[in-house]
């Protein structure tokens, strides 16, 4: 009997709408990858090795998964379980479709810029202040499913129903009993409306302006702050106010701050208006901050690392402001700009942030730069690649298009070593 196709056997519906994305082999695995809602879910299935450790078992093979486990994606290893059951030969031919090479189609994020770029005004207004909002950076249906995906991400569950749960007592287990924010599921994320923001073209060469170079990756993830909960913020305007720097730089700042500082991006997930708790900010602090920083420590004003004892007792320091924005925007700070969080007057509300941490590519060495191959960050590391654009694995430390390393025999082994990317930018002309 002839075996059953994947493209066949796997054909939908499958449970709560899931979209087969794709099946591939990787690691020696056959790797099912599910778009479930707007998240991404792997389901794999390995032949070898029957005792080892596994979420389900059919026929020998184990079954297990990547991706956050609910009640919906379980429900889709379950099925997945029963249709190898029920389909005599569709394990033989996964194995071997996916070994081949052969796949279902795979869609992956968008390619290219979906933000917008930066006015020459624009750097300049960074440069002199330390921070700057760059306003509709994002169209708002793009940031608005991000926002839902965050939310999953961070609560297990739309914001709406952790709202609920917390009017009826029960947040057990949540993030946010302690009144801290958190940030959750780093980049990447797995989550193709999430990942897309996260190193959007038009986004890194924003970085990249800001940063007066190509731009290195150091940090990503969602930040969020609950207001029914939160606690995150001083019990006086005067205090609480930092500096990020120390986050990912294992230098203290110093002059010119434009070699010396790293610049942190915000893509905002949520409104965030003046009852929101927006961030307050000391525009051009970044720049006292890297000259006089050393004076401030003799003078007892600067506590460890990264915060100031009372803003009030610092020379020098204008007018703060607060930064309000809209969903879409982008709010670029210096790692130098010395911020602080405000309470909320809205306690029925979230503050939502994607976060890219870049440094110039020169000066990375001085920074905190980690691997995408390590956890956390390793379970979507290699999807996310083979779907990135060449932009974006620059930014996480790839030789670019046209660098000697790109040899016609390199490409060809990348494409046997990610399956599916596409190594045509890295062959020569």
């Amino acid at each position: 009997m002839t075996p059953p196709s994947p493209a066949d056997a796997l054909a939908p519906p499958w449970p709560h709408d899931a979209r087969l994305l794709g099946v591939t082999e990787r690691g020696g695995r056959t790797e099912l990858d599910f778009e479930l809602g707007e998240a991404a879910f792997v389901c794999w299935i390995d032949p070898r090795e029957p005792d080892g450790r596994a979420f389900r078992r059919v026929d020998g093979a184990r079954l297990g998964y990547r991706g956050d486990l609910t009640p919906q994606s379980t429900a889709l290893v379950e099925a997945v379980a029963a249709r190898l059951k029920a389909t005599p030969g569709l394990l033989e031919a996964l194995w071997e479709g996916s070994s081949s090479k052969a796949r279902v189609p795979k869609s992956t994020p968008p390619k290219g810029p979906v933000g917008r770029a930066l006015r020459p005004e624009e750097v300049a207004t960074f440069a002199e202040a330390g921070w700057l909002r760059a306003e509709g950076f994002f169209p708002r249906d793009l940031v608005e499913r991000a926002r839902k995906a965050c939310d999953r991400r961070v609560y297990g569950r739309s914001f709406e129903e952790q709202l609920a749960a917390f009017d009826a007592g029960d947040l057990e287990g949540s993030p946010f009993l302690d009144g801290g924010d958190i940030g959750h599921a780093p980049l990447p994320f797995g989550d193709p409306s999430l990942d897309a923001l996260g190193v959007d073209d038009a986004l890194l060469q924003a970085l990249g302006d800001l940063v007066g170079g190509p731009p290195r990756f150091c940090e990503g993830g969602v930040y969020v702050r609950f207001s029914p909960t939160d606690a995150r913020h001083g019990s006086e305007p005067w205090q609480g106010w930092h500096a990020d720097h120390d986050t990912n730089c294992w230098l203290p700042p110093a002059e010119p701050i434009e070699d010396h500082h790293y610049v942190i991006a915000g893509v905002v997930l949520t409104d965030v208006g003046p009852e929101q708790a927006p961030t307050a900010l000391a525009p051009g602090s970044h720049r006292l901050l890297a000259r006089d920083l050393s004076r401030w420590i003799q003078d007892g004003l600067w506590q460890g690392t990264r915060e100031l004892r009372d803003l009030r007792e610092v020379p020098g320091i204008g007018p703060t402001t607060t930064a309000t924005a809209r969903a879409g925007d982008v709010l670029f700070w210096s790692s130098c700009m010395l911020h602080s969080a405000i309470p909320f007057a809205d306690r029925r509300c979230q503050r939502a942030v994607l976060g890219v941490t870049a440094v110039h590519g020169d000066r990375a060495a001085a920074c905190d730069t980690p691997s995408l191959l390590r956890p956390p960050h390793r379970a979507n590391a290699h999807a996310f690649l083979t779907a990135a654009s060449p932009a974006a694995r620059t930014f996480f430390g790839w030789p670019p298009p046209g660098d000697a390393a790109w040899t016609d025999e390199a490409c060809d082994r990348l494409e046997s070593w990610l399956p599916g990317i596409d190594a045509g930018p890295y062959r020569a002309l």
